[in-house]
C-alpha cells in the first residue's frame, strides 16, 4: 500500500492539472471577471500544492529506499522504520541498486515539475490580466436592468459560483486523500469517511446549484450557508488533528502525509471563509 499511496498523490495531481484547464475553458467561454479570478486562486493553491506533494514523494523516497533496510529498532515509533518492515525486510543489495536506479530515472520529473508549475501558473497570470482588461465589467454592464441594485447581486453570483467549482475540487481532494487512511493507519478517521465526504459535497453542490442558485432559493441558501459554517468547524477539527504533535512513544500514522492534509484543511478553511462572505 506504500506505492499505491504516493501514486494516488500522484494521480491527483493529473487531476488538478486536468481540472484547471476546464475552468479555463470555462472562463473563455463565459467570459465572466468572477471566474476568471477563481481561476487565479485556484491556479495560486495548485501550485502549493504540486510543491507539497513532490516535496511529501521525496518523504516516500527516502522511507522506501535510502534509509536501512535492516530490521527497525522494535522501540521506535518513527512510521518511517515501520514502513520498511512492513515493505522490505533485510532486503539484498540487488534490490538496494534496483532501486536507487529507479529513483535516479524519477528525480528529473519531480524537479521539472517544481519548476514548471510556477513557471506555467506566472504564464496563466499575465494571460489572466489580458483577459481581464478585455473582459473588465462589460458583462455586467449589458444587463439592461437597475445598475446600481442589480449589478452587486449579478457581482456575488458569479463569485459564489467561481468559488463553489474550487471548493468542489479540494473537497474532492481531501476524500482521496483519506482513502489510504486503512494502509497507513490513520487515527481518528473513520472508515468510510472520504465515501462520506465525497457523496455528500456532491449531493449538496447538485442541489445548491441546479436548484437553490438556479431557483434563487432563499431556504436553500440559507441552509447552505449554516452547514458551510459546521463543514468549517468540521475541518477546523480535523487540522487540529493532523497538526496535533504526537509523543515519541507513540507511532505517528501522519508522518508522511501531514504537510498534504494540512494544506487542503487550510485550503478548505480558506475558501469556507470566502464563500460565507459571498453568501453574506
Amino acid at each position: 500500500g506504500f506505492a499505491q499511496t504516493d501514486f494516488m498523490y500522484h494521480g491527483l495531481l493529473i487531476v488538478a492539472s486536468i481540472y484547471q484547464l476546464f475552468l479555463y475553458l470555462n472562463v473563455l467561454r463565459q467570459r465572466n471577471i468572477c471566474h476568471l479570478l477563481a481561476l487565479i486562486l485556484f491556479g495560486f493553491f495548485f501550485v502549493i500544492m504540486s510543491i507539497v506533494h513532490i516535496l511529501q514523494h521525496f518523504l516516500f523516497e527516502k522511507a522506501g529506499c535510502f534509509e536501512s533496510y535492516d530490521r527497525p529498532d522494535p522501540n521506535s515509533a518513527n512510521i518511517v522504520s515501520h514502513l520498511q518492515n512492513l515493505a522490505i525486510i533485510q532486503a539484498s543489495s540487488p534490490i538496494k541498486h534496483s532501486s536507487a536506479a529507479y529513483i535516479a530515472r524519477m528525480k528529473p520529473f519531480q524537479y521539472a515539475i517544481l519548476a514548471l508549475t510556477p513557471l506555467v501558473f506566472c504564464f496563466m497570470f499575465v494571460v489572466t490580466t489580458q483577459l481581464y482588461k478585455r473582459f473588465h465589467w462589460k458583462n455586467y454592464h449589458g444587463h439592461h436592468f437597475d445598475s446600481e441594485q442589480f449589478q452587486p447581486l449579478l457581482i456575488a453570483w458569479g463569485l459564489l459560483c467561481g468559488l463553489l467549482k474550487v471548493d468542489f475540487f479540494f473537497l474532492f481532494a481531501y476524500a482521496v486523500q483519506l482513502v489510504p487512511s486503512g494502509i497507513l493507519g490513520y487515527d481518528g478517521i473513520w472508515k468510510f469517511e472520504c465515501v462520506v465526504v465525497l457523496s455528500g459535497s456532491i449531493l449538496v453542490f447538485l442541489v445548491l446549484v441546479f436548484y437553490g442558485i438556479r431557483k434563487e432559493n432563499t431556504y436553500i441558501i440559507i441552509a447552505f450557508l449554516g452547514l458551510n459554517v459546521a463543514v468549517m468547524g468540521y475541518f477546523g477539527y480535523r487540522t487540529y488533528i493532523f497538526a496535533m504533535p504526537r509523543s515519541l512513544l507513540t507511532i505517528d500514522h501522519y508522518e508522511m502525509t501531514r504537510y498534504s492534509l494540512l494544506f487542503t484543511t487550510l485550503v478548505l478553511l480558506i475558501l469556507g471563509v470566502l464563500t460565507i462572505s459571498t453568501l453574506i
